[in-house]
């Protein structure tokens, strides 16, 4: 009987060891409202977010070319883009959906992004109730790139997509934190 609660109490104990290495990290982001602009909010996959105060709406000329480079492969799993240009073209945000397990989608997406661009930065974390999956990266244009995928029900991930030029990203850094800090999903 000994050996029966020795081998209970060892699997509980690899259970608990094994919940804390696969956890991720609580990330908290400051949101300046006065840095972003009136909220976008996507009711058919009940999520929202801000964009950058001051960046444009982008014209259906520049929506297409974002939206065939961002998806070239998988253009018929995309929705609901909509996509925001920054004073001068110094970047852009690009907020949408894609018709898509989060898992596999972030599987697709680390492959593809490592063997382009062997410096990445991935991380998972979660913030407020969402789970983040986070690219980041520096391109040969040096223009910074941050991808962020948030599952948002099953087959269903906001996918957003911030390029930004790189001196112009480190004067606007708290805007970018205060973008992703204002995503919400709603519960309806």
């Amino acid at each position: 009987m000994k050996i029966f609660w020795g081998i209970i109490l060892l699997a509980l104990l690899f259970l608990v060891a094994c919940s804390k290495t696969s956890s991720v990290p609580e990330l908290s982001f400051t949101v300046n409202e006065e840095l972003l602009s009136e909220a976008v909010i996507d009711s058919i996959f009940n999520y929202s977010y801000q964009p950058p105060k001051g960046w444009e709406s982008a014209n259906d000329v520049i929506m297409e070319a974002i939206s065939f480079q961002l998806n070239k492969k998988d253009s018929d799993l995309l929705r609901n883009l909509h996509v925001f240009i920054a004073p001068e073209q110094k970047g852009f945000l690009a907020g949408s959906v894609i018709l898509d397990d989060a898992l596999q989608a972030n599987s697709r997406f680390i492959t593809s992004l490592e063997d382009k661009y062997p410096q990445m930065q991935f991380g998972e974390y979660t913030s407020g109730k969402l789970y983040f999956y986070q690219y980041m990266f520096t391109n040969e244009n040096n223009f910074v790139n941050i991808k962020l995928l948030i599952p948002l029900a099953e087959m269903q991930t906001a996918m957003f997509d911030i390029f930004i030029d790189k001196d112009y990203y480190n004067e606007q850094v708290r805007t970018v934190e205060s973008v992703i800090g204002s995503i919400k999903k709603y519960n309806l």
